[in-house]
């Protein structure tokens, strides 16, 4: 099974289009190679020092070096960073868990919130250890934005990857730290719990839901 960035790098050389010189005036861009643009993304994506990159990319040392001096090269890199979360990475989040049957359980005659378990398949991440400093910093920043107005059965995924995530990282990253990140998390859940108890007219199902998310944040 392959990873999300495996699967979202070989995505973007597949869909590459390699430029064309003819009919593009003198002196201006024609845009990136295919092996351009696999090294752009491995260097991007991946903390591999620039040998390693260099050498999975099928390119020199010296070359890759002077592509990462190139304007041009920084610029696709940006556009990698600023596309992996929308393309791939919140995609992926969003599948984490099986919110359908979350919800059968919840709507069970023998509704017990102990029982239900939100339990992620975390092998699309299973390389987060090599991710990037910027592409760890950007879903530190990004996730807790995503979450909010998001149904608490999918925040508590989002939440589980978090905790998955820095033991692979070891320490956080970006500007927040691991202490904010689950603040924000909890708090989203908690809002939603509140409202629901709080509301006379929440249905069965909500204030089930409610139950259920209290009992895991107490247990975490």
């Amino acid at each position: 099974m392959k990873t999300i960035l495996e699967e979202f790098i070989d995505a973007s050389l597949k869909n590459h289009e390699e430029p064309a010189r003819k009919g593009t005036p003198k002196g201006h861009q024609i845009g990136v190679s295919k092996v351009k643009l696999h090294a752009a993304l491995l260097t991007t994506l991946f903390s591999h020092d620039m040998v390693q990159a260099a050498e999975a990319a099928g390119v020199s040392y010296g070359l890759l070096r002077k592509w990462k001096t190139e304007e041009g090269f920084k610029r696709v890199c940006q556009d990698i960073l600023d596309n992996i979360h929308e393309a791939a990475i919140w995609p992926a989040i969003l599948q984490l868990s099986n919110p359908l049957e979350i919800n059968r359980q919840l709507r069970s005659k023998d509704f017990n919130p102990a029982e239900i378990k939100c339990t992620i398949d975390v092998n699309p991440f299973a390389d987060a250890r090599f991710y990037s400093e910027s592409l760890r910093k950007q879903i530190c920043q990004k996730l807790p934005l995503r979450v909010k107005g998001l149904d608490p059965v999918l925040i508590l995924p989002v939440y589980k990857l978090i905790n998955y995530l820095f033991v692979e990282w070891d320490r956080p990253r970006g500007n927040l730290d691991e202490k904010e990140i689950k603040s924000i998390l909890n708090k989203g859940i908690n809002t939603v719990v509140m409202k629901t108890l709080e509301t006379c007219s929440a249905n069965e199902y909500e204030k089930r839901k409610a139950l259920w998310l209290m009992s895991i944040l107490q247990a975490d």
